[in-house]
């Protein structure tokens, strides 16, 4: 049996070949490692530039008492009552939760489950005006300019 051996210019292409494919195959390894670690410092930085700036709307309880409610011809809710919160717009969002101790009279009066946000006021509205006041607390979100 006779054994043919590469031809040494065969023979040096096929190791430049593979020396080729292993440093590409490094250099790929070495960029996906950069990519977890640029994803890694880009989570940190955005953190970071984060902290304290996110709107973190904290519960202000609020009592909606039983006197004082306004009246006009809207329809279903004609009776209001306008809550005082500084620095609310008309295109902020409040959310309102009646406190379990309020339920009874929320319903007792029809309480409308939405509200509205006005200049420095949160509306809320009433098919009738309440018999007893009403435990809540509001969540405001800050509408864009």
């Amino acid at each position: 049996m006779k054994w043919k051996a590469f031809e040494p210019a065969a023979w040096g292409r096929l190791l430049s070949s593979l020396v080729q494919m292993k440093q590409t195959a490094d250099g790929a390894s070495s960029a996906v490692a950069g990519l977890g670690e640029d994803v890694a410092e880009m989570a940190r930085l955005t953190a970071a530039e984060l902290a304290g700036k996110q709107d973190k709307p904290a519960a202000v309880p609020v009592t909606i008492p039983a006197t004082g409610w306004g009246s006009d011809s809207t329809s279903g809710y004609p009776k209001y009552y306008d809550i005082s919160a500084a620095g609310v717009t008309a295109r902020d969002r409040a959310d309102i939760v009646i406190a379990p101790a309020g339920m009874s009279a929320a319903k007792d009066c029809g309480l409308c489950p939405v509200c509205e946000t006005l200049a420095e006021k949160i509306r809320v509205r009433a098919e009738r005006v309440p018999a007893a006041a009403i435990a809540a607390a509001y969540w405001l979100e800050q509408g864009k300019e």
